[in-house]
């Protein structure tokens, strides 16, 4: 009986440390896109801050070609359009403010594109 708990046990603990093993092997291959931050209220007992982000993954990707260039690129401002939306709840629901917050967000992935580029090897 208790030679089964711990094959049990053991199955449960290799199994657990799978995902994560996996996680960090796709840290290489994605881009977090931020929104801005939204801040609201105006008291420190009513303010919250609000984030929101995005993962974009790019492993299937040739990103020394133009399409997988121009495909990260595409992702990267749909994750951007997405993250925008998670905030307009708590903010201008304008198309300006709306192309703002995408700008600000694509922006801010700038160098994360521009490494994940520069790691695949191609610098053009």
């Amino acid at each position: 009986m208790s030679r089964s708990i711990l094959l049990g046990a053991a199955a449960f603990a290799t199994l657990a440390v799978v995902p994560i093993v996996s996680v960090q092997a796709q840290a290489d291959s994605t881009i977090v896109i931020e929104g801005p931050r939204v801040e609201r209220g105006n008291t420190f007992r009513n303010e919250r801050i609000v984030t929101a982000s995005s993962v974009v993954y790019y492993d299937d990707l040739a990103l020394n070609t133009d399409y997988g260039r121009d495909e990260l690129r595409d992702r990267v401002r749909e994750a951007a359009k997405e993250t925008c939306d998670m905030l307009s709840d708590y903010t201008d629901h304008s198309r300006s403010a709306e192309a703002q917050c995408v700008r600000r967000a694509v922006s801010g992935s700038r160098d994360q594109v521009l490494a994940a580029i520069a790691r695949y090897g191609y610098f053009g």
